[in-house]
């Protein structure tokens, strides 16, 4: 079966795959560099017919294909995910002198972070964009909260997380831009504040340093929701009987 793919297809799937080649991550996001910027040459941001298999690609047939401002958002998403997800494996390689096959042994260490339930809107089942687009805006705001927090226990690249924040800023705007009524994100108050910095509060380094791998690694995860939720809500055609 012939379907169409956009650009957001290709370089998530590699965005993923650069994520999970582990072992070589420097190769791998030379790699997805380099099939990022043959994408962009070769690949109209309409989409393209190509034969794929999976169920996870969402069917482009018969749309119109995507706005630039839309392939904008959904690549700055995807790239974030990707980054995120290496500064949690160098940070645990790095930190704990462990191989990232054993991040495992620290699931035990939680902390409440932002997080997409299905309660929020941003699933197929039950879907609302509106409701969506506020979580995933409200997520990114109180993440934003613990940038210094990771700056200061992974010092070895604090540069990239400074930059890895402040284009979640510039994600966290645009989806708020998107929303038919954006007060309805509402302002991180001092209670919400203290609940979210609260679990961090310790003078002793370890501690520190396992409350930073666990802020990337929910992050992280944050992320994977978020994106599929933006691909989902741009590739979704408009006379959809889905909540807006």
């Amino acid at each position: 079966m012939t379907k169409a793919v956009s650009i957001w297809d290709v370089s998530s799937a590699l965005g993923a795959w650069s994520c999970k080649r582990r072992h070589s991550s420097f190769l791998a996001k030379k790699l997805l560099a380099i099939a990022l910027a043959l994408v962009s040459l070769f690949f109209p941001a309409s989409g393209v017919p190509m034969e794929y298999s999976g169920e996870e690609f969402v069917d482009l047939t018969g749309t119109s294909g995507l706005s630039h401002l839309t392939t904008k958002w959904e690549l700055l998403s995807a790239q974030l995910r990707g980054e995120v997800c290496h500064l949690r494996d160098e940070q645990f390689t790095s930190t704990f002198n462990l191989p990232v096959e054993q991040m495992g042994t620290f699931s035990l260490n939680k902390i409440d972070l932002p997080q997409i339930t299905i309660e929020d809107g941003c699933f197929k089942t039950n879907f609302n964009k509106e409701k969506c687009l506020g979580t995933i805006a409200k997520g990114l705001q109180e993440y934003q909260l613990f940038k210094q927090h990771v700056k200061e226990s992974f010092v070895k690249h604090s540069s990239k997380v400074e930059d890895v924040w402040n284009r979640m800023k510039h994600l966290s705007d645009d989806v708020i831009q998107r929303m038919k009524n954006s007060k309805n994100v509402a302002v991180i108050d001092e209670h919400r504040k203290e609940l979210l910095l609260n679990p961090l509060q310790s003078d002793k380094q370890w501690d520190k340093y396992v409350g930073t791998h666990v802020i990337l690694r929910e992050l992280t995860r944050f992320m994977e929701k978020s994106v599929r939720a933006i691909r989902f809500i741009s590739l979704k055609p408009a006379s959809s009987g889905s909540q807006n």
